[in-house]
């Protein structure tokens, strides 16, 4: 199986798109946990007399996977309401939104390296960080 073929996979099980898998009779099991997604299984014999079989029957298969209300990962597990890309009303506010929201990782980033060279250093120079209470502090 095609690495390309499990990654759109995903991308319509996320969004909630109509899926329809389909493996020929040479294939004993379709990599990956994808049981609850029905499969349509064609006769990998490939002859004229059997395409005459096989092509009405993927026609409907195709068909009855694009008129879904919702993929069957979503009924499953109980999904309803796909996700809305909001709309900035102002697009100069949502970039600085997006900036101040950078410099904020940034800084929990920066502050939790520094706390981890302090206890570098505390632990190769002990003599350098006295534990005791400090002179004239009370």
């Amino acid at each position: 199986m095609n690495a390309n073929v499990f990654f759109e996979l995903g991308i319509r099980v996320a969004l909630d798109r109509p899926v329809a898998l389909v493996r020929d009779s040479a294939t004993p099991v379709i990599p990956f946990d994808n049981s609850l997604v029905s499969c349509h299984t064609y006769d990998s014999d490939i002859r004229p007399w059997s395409l005459q079989k096989e092509i009405p029957k993927l026609t409907t298969w195709i068909s009855a996977a694009g008129q879904q209300q919702q993929n069957a990962l979503w009924r499953h597990f109980g999904i309803t309401r796909r996700a809305v890309e909001s709309e900035p009303d102002d697009p100069v506010q949502a970039k600085l939104d997006y900036l101040v929201a950078e410099v904020g990782t940034l800084k929990q980033v920066q502050s939790a390296e520094s706390q981890a060279f302090i206890r570098r250093e505390q632990q190769t120079h002990p003599r350098d960080f006295p534990t005791g209470p400090r002179k004239g502090s009370g």
